[in-house]
């Protein structure tokens, strides 16, 4: 029987363009099953090499920056106003 189980890891706070992050992981690992070269009736088995599968990946922003939000707020702002004087884009 195969022990397989979801866990998490999480990277260290890590500098991003938004603030200070940590990636999350969700993941299943597999520890796969050893090589058996002669069982007592003379069969055996390859056995199966671990492996890793990959679920999910958060990004957690812990200290965001506050410059960065002001631009996106901007851009958005930007946005709305060009869409409200020319709502088909022919500016």
């Amino acid at each position: 029987m195969k022990n397989r189980s979801n866990q998490q890891w999480e990277t260290e706070p890590i500098q991003t363009d938004l603030g200070t992050a940590k990636a999350v992981l969700t993941y299943e690992f597999d520890p796969g099953e050893p090589r058996v070269d002669y069982y007592p009736d003379g069969s055996g088995n390859p056995g199966t090499a671990p492996s890793v599968s990959i679920y999910k990946i958060e990004l957690e922003i812990i200290d965001i920056d506050v410059d960065i939000v002001k631009e996106i707020e901007d851009e958005i702002r930007d946005e709305i106003i060009r869409d409200e004087v020319d709502p088909y884009n022919e500016i």
